[in-house]
């Protein structure tokens, strides 16, 4: 009879997780079984481990999309083998898997979930933390914080991590270093002119804004622009408490994104923010309509903003 095990995961976390399991389980003899074709039942996929007509004597098979089996039916339950026998079934669903498998089949099965990190906070910054320890890797506090920020699905988190391992030399790499080694020259150059901004830092700011137009789009460079300011606006907003908290977890801001928003609140008036936010709105419109000022609109706008630095 057939052992089922259920791979839980999505995205590419799904595909590694499915590599994994089929190393293990060619390492214990299991050789693939083929393909499942559409219009395929859960009978024919019991009968199949049944009789082995279809296998070899020890197999494994993968079910992709296997919410198209339909629910598992309940009076089938003692067909299935909670320990590996001669057939495995390695089933992946799109959909929550939950509601396709009776309690007494559920408990039938082996399930493995695929390795992730919470979406923000303290508890993200420790997942990744630990993580990089287990590839001895140590970095700096503001290190994690970009990486936290920067890469989003586990998979690339995972992927960085054993890259900038590489790289390591005993002691915690630091954010400049782990910039240098996780982006290119665009990149940096974006990541700087935003970092001078919330700094107050008038002339490097106006120097990037300069290189990022011979490299990059005007919408590209002020989407980022408002997505980094955002953050200061809705810590202005809301000065403290729960209420911040809770309007920050909203919108997903990072520790790093935090951080920043934390300098931009520090230098710059309350109306100001606003007013500056309100025109990256305005241009952004503008720019999507064709008749926006563009580049020029966008220097203007910080100059007006820098003018207002330490006027709170």
């Amino acid at each position: 009879m057939p052992h089922i095990v259920i791979l839980d995961a999505a995205g590419t976390s799904q595909r590694r997780l499915l590599y994994e399991e089929q190393e293990k389980w060619k390492k214990q003899g299991y050789l693939p079984g083929g393909l499942v074709q559409d219009g395929t039942t859960w009978q024919d996929l019991l009968a199949s481990g049944a009789t082995r007509g279809l296998f070899s004597e020890k197999n494994y098979l993968v079910v992709e999309e296997a919410e198209k089996l339909g629910k598992f039916p309940e009076a089938l339950c003692g067909e299935l083998e909670s320990s590996p026998g001669n057939t495995v079934l390695l089933l992946l669903y799109k959909k929550s898997w939950g509601g396709f498998l009776p309690p007494p089949a559920k408990k039938a099965c082996v399930f493995r979930k695929a390795e992730s990190f919470p979406r923000w906070g303290r508890e993200r910054i420790e997942g990744i933390r630990k993580k990089a320890s287990e590839e001895g890797l140590l970095l700096s506090p503001e290190a994690l914080a970009f990486v936290s920020d920067r890469f989003e699905d586990p998979e690339e988190i995972r992927g960085e991590l054993k890259k900038l391992s590489l790289a390591f030399y005993e002691k915690p790499l630091s954010l400049k270093e782990v910039t240098s080694l996780s982006v290119d020259e665009g990149e940096k150059d974006l990541l700087h002119f935003l970092d001078a901004l919330c700094y107050g830092k008038t002339a490097e700011t106006l120097r990037g804004l300069k290189n990022l137009r011979a490299r990059q789009p005007f919408l590209f460079v002020l989407t980022s622009l408002y997505n980094r300011a955002r953050v200061g606006m809705y810590m202005a907003l809301y000065p403290g408490g729960s209420a911040r908290e809770e309007a920050l977890r909203s919108i997903g801001a990072r520790n790093y994104q935090i951080r920043m928003g934390q300098e931009i609140v520090r230098r710059y008036p309350r109306k100001a923010i606003f007013d500056f936010m309100a025109r990256l709105a305005f241009l952004s419109v503008a720019e999507k309509a064709g008749v926006g000022p563009g580049w020029r609109g966008l220097e203007m706008g910080l100059l007006r903003f820098f003018d207002t630095l330490d006027k709170r």
